[in-house]
């Protein structure tokens, strides 16, 4: 790790982020869980087709109020008050340009990602292809052995070498642009690839705080009949509102707080983006 970017405190901040999100937001983002809670009850395939587009507006609902969910974990990992206009407020939870800003960039960002892995996929099956061909063989893709019959060990190990390179770059794009969200809610503008300077010879310092993130938010996917099904989905539900959101927050506002420094004079603006600043996470208009 490089001494800007030291792993633990930065995943302190993101567990001081959670005590700050249970000991100062734990009404709003109650709130937020009732959703998870809720949606515990419906099993989606047993949904008749006319109650399955209640369902699919329920899921648009459940992700515009996480939305606002991160936007609050954001504002208290904060020292400082980023630029915003609220649109709507209710019980500390709000949506605004600081919201609307995130969910931009993370718009621009699942674009970028579909079309790199897109290309990839395009990429590798040209390339399976071509050496299919050149063995005299058709590429069926009909299942492990065909694909090895077409293409050769030779053949089937190039394409695996390329496939692996491909998911290379897919990791190292994702942690160029894993500061976008955080730097376009605390910029004041949309940033996506203007926001890779801030990620420029630091993709190796990023991942272990990243590879983190992620094992927070990590689920496992089981498929177990009722009841277990509903306390599963429940535990799941709050372990995001009130474990992955603020953690996320905590750990991103962080390493924005120690790439970006304040660079006015006299700023009071602590070295953790988690410290005590004149703000102490209270934002206004």
């Amino acid at each position: 790790m490089s001494q800007e970017l030291p792993f633990g405190p930065i995943v302190a901040d993101g567990f001081a982020n959670i005590k700050k999100v249970w000991r100062t937001a734990l009404v709003p983002f109650m709130l937020v869980a009732a959703i998870p809670t809720a949606f515990a009850f419906v099993d989606p395939a047993n949904l008749k087709p006319q109650i399955f587009l209640a369902f699919v507006a329920f899921i648009a609902v459940s992700l515009f109020w996480f939305l606002i969910a991160t936007g609050l974990a954001y504002r208290l990992a904060a020292s400082e008050a980023p630029p915003q206009k609220i649109r709507l407020g209710l019980l500390g939870l709000q949506w605004g340009t600081m919201e609307e800003r995130y969910l931009i960039s993370s718009l621009f960002v699942g674009l970028i990602n579909a079309f790199y892995l897109i290309l990839v996929v395009f990429l590798v099956l040209v390339f399976a292809a071509i050496i299919a061909y050149g063995r005299g063989q058709g590429l069926t893709m009909k299942g492990m052995p065909a694909i090895l019959n077409e293409l050769g060990s030779v053949g089937f190990g190039a394409v695996v070498l390329v496939t692996i390179l491909g998911l290379l770059g897919w990791i190292w794009l994702m942690v160029r642009l894993s500061l976008s969200q955080v730097a376009s809610l605390y910029s004041g503008k949309v940033q996506v690839l203007s926001s890779t300077p801030l990620t420029k010879g630091r993709v190796l310092a990023l991942l272990l705080p990243l590879a983190v993130v992620l094992l927070v938010g990590s689920r496992a996917l089981l498929d177990v009949a009722e009841p277990l099904r509903i306390f599963l989905t429940i535990a799941s539900g709050l372990w995001t509102v009130f474990v992955q959101i603020p953690f996320s927050a905590g750990v991103f506002a962080s390493i924005y707080q120690r790439l970006n420094p304040a660079d006015k004079e006299g700023s009071d603006r602590p070295d953790s983006a988690l410290g005590n600043g004149s703000n102490d996470g209270v934002f206004t208009d």
